[in-house]
Parts: structure tokens; sequence; C-alpha cells
């Protein structure tokens, strides 16, 4: 009889929810002015980050979408973020989010080069690390990339590259 009492309580035991993790944040709220949160959202175990709902009310959006930073492990990322809630981390550009160039933005899917659309999709995967934006069609993709700071920029320095487009194919277009 005791068994029966002890099992319920080893299975209670066992069963450990991990707390959530938050975050911090900067967006562009209604008034057009930069605002930051402490405690902007949440990251789950899987790694999978979203706004609090206030502050998701809170947030200026532009055709369906803003810019978000926001530093989780005492590193700021940019992240698009939708009208439903749903975020995506983006390259950084021009101190924000990457731009959309011929519908697409540069993100990363399992640590590799991707675009996605306004729509948050990802719409190609590449088995590169870094790619620049499109531009009449094709974009420079690149593996083996070095890179070298200056002050708070950084460029390329040398890496092993080529053109794709769209489909991921290579392009045509010159190096």
């Amino acid at each position: 009889m005791r068994v029966s009492y002890l099992l319920p309580l080893l299975i209670c035991s066992c069963v450990h929810q991990e707390k959530a993790q938050t975050f911090s944040c900067l967006y562009q709220n209604e008034a057009r002015e930069q605002s930051h949160e402490s405690q902007c959202g949440t990251i789950d175990r899987n790694g999978k980050i979203s706004l609090n709902k206030a502050n998701l009310e809170k947030v200026r959006f532009q055709d369906g979408l803003t810019c978000l930073w926001v530093k989780k492990r005492q590193k700021w990322s940019n992240y698009y973020l939708n009208e439903a809630g749903q975020m995506k981390e983006v390259y950084s550009y021009d101190n924000g989010c990457d731009y959309f160039q011929e519908g697409l933005a540069r993100t990363h899917v399992n640590g590799k080069l991707a675009y996605m659309n306004r729509d948050l999709d990802i719409k190609l995967e590449t088995a590169y690390d870094w790619g620049a934006p499109f531009s009449s069609g094709a974009a420079k993709v690149c593996n083996d990339v070095v890179w070298e700071t200056k002050g708070e920029h950084k460029s390329m320095t040398s890496a092993n590259c080529v053109m794709i487009d769209k489909n991921g194919r290579l392009s045509s277009a010159a190096k």
C-alpha cells in the first residue's frame, strides 16, 4: 500500500518544468519613440522567443513588421516581429534588421545562411556561412569567411564565394 503512495510522489518529483528565461529589448513604439523593456518576453527551453502581450500591443508596425533589438545572454541581436507575434532572427544591417531586397531578407537556419520573405517564411536555405542580399536575381554567398574588425565595422577579408539565384543554383552572374 505504501508503494502506491510513493509512486505518484516519485513521478511528480521527476517532472521538472524549466522556468522560461526573460530577455530585454528595444523597439519603436506607436509614438515613434525608442522603448526599452527589461522584461520584454520569454525564451523557452528550446530557444524559441516570444514577446509579452503587453509589449506586443505597444509596438509600432509598418507593413505588418517591426524590427526588435533583443538582448539574450549579454548579446544584442535583431529580430523581425509580425503582428501575430511571430519572431525571426535576421542579419543586423545599418544598426537594425536586414532590409528586404527583392522580397527577401537574410537569416540563419541551423547555423547556415537562409533567406526569408516578409511573412517570415524561409524561402531558401543554403549550405553557406554568409551571403549578400539579392540584386538582379543573384546573391553572392560565401564559406570560409574571415572578418576583420575596424572600430565598429567589420569587413570580409577572405572567403570562398560564388553567386546563386533565388533557387539556390549557381548563377551565371559575375563574381
